[in-house]
């Protein structure tokens, strides 16, 4: 089995990034990941802003995957995650949803132990996630390809459902799809208020594999009950709008219905949930029952 160490990582999720690890489709490989602090914050006294912010959100990889091309999907089912001992989360001011109200900058350091997370003395149910995993950007895409921001090719997408037993789809830009994890969370919430999760190192335990001929604009989840496609834009109401474009257009193209009697089955069936929205481009994910997609791409 491949393991990925932690002194491989990237920051930017650049067209021209380069493989550390190649491997066959259908390999199980091991990323081990740092903490969005990069191991930074280690003690609720620290002052935040004096961390380096240029290290943050270090994303493990990248791997290359042999075979995958431009137009391929690249799947990405999660065995495993098995988290640190301790995680943290952080309030700053200017920063999350409240960001006003923040009149200065904390740090909560949380124990994570037997699948929960001690906050005091309320203790929350562990469901291990992956925060940014994603591949290398197409040359095209717009904006920044920061591991701290999510886009078309995966990245900071902070959605809680990336958690074990899920397999994550995305579509290849470069050759290899070039891989890459990082910034789990011992549990979080829809739209990660504060910014921030409960932060935490892990390991990570995927099976890779490359699909053809499917076509995908965007990066998908599939948990077994449902098909999710997650969408990123500047604002919340330009993420809604095209997840539910591509959901719709996924119902018309694999169930036989016309665009309009697609739209009006989203309407019905499909919900627009929050994955978070405090990173520099927001990310609704669209949930569409197996119910109404049965084989939304095939595999």
């Amino acid at each position: 089995m491949v393991r990925i160490g932690r002194e491989h990582f990237i920051t930017r999720f650049g067209p021209d990034i380069k493989a550390v690890e190649e491997v066959e489709p259908g390999a199980t490989v091991v990323f081990e990941t740092h903490d969005c602090w990069h191991g930074q914050l280690k003690s609720e006294c620290q002052e935040i802003e004096r961390l380096d912010f240029t290290a943050m959100n270090p994303a493990t990889g990248p791997l290359g995957v042999k075979g995958a091309r431009p137009g391929d999907v690249l799947s990405v089912k999660v065995l495993s995650i098995r988290t640190g001992e301790t995680g943290a989360v952080s309030v700053m001011p200017g920063d999350g949803v409240l960001k006003q109200m923040v009149e200065r900058s904390a740090t909560r350091i949380l124990t994570i132990k037997d699948g929960r997370v001690a906050f005091g003395d309320i203790v929350l149910s562990s469901v291990p996630m992956i925060g940014v995993m994603g591949v290398a950007a197409s040359c095209d895409e717009e904006g920044d390809v920061s591991t701290a921001t999510p886009g078309r090719h995966g990245g900071n997408m902070d959605t809680k459902d990336v958690r074990e037993g899920v397999t994550v789809y995305f579509p290849v830009n470069q050759d290899g799809a070039m891989l890459a994890m990082g910034d789990v969370h011992a549990v979080m919430g829809d739209g990660e208020v504060c910014v921030t999760g409960c932060e935490t190192e892990a390991e990570v335990e995927v099976l890779v594999d490359v699909a053809r001929g499917i076509g995908l604009d965007w990066p998908a989840i599939d948990d077994g009950e449902s098909f999710m496609i997650v969408a990123s834009a500047e604002d919340l109401d330009k993420a809604a709008e095209q997840a539910t474009a591509a959901a719709v257009s996924l119902i018309s193209r694999t169930q036989g219905l016309s665009w309009q009697e697609s739209y009006m089955l989203a309407s019905l069936a499909v919900d627009l949930r929050i994955s978070q929205c405090v990173d520099p481009k927001k990310t609704i994910r669209a949930v569409i029952p197996h119910t109404v997609l049965k084989h939304p791409i095939g595999l």
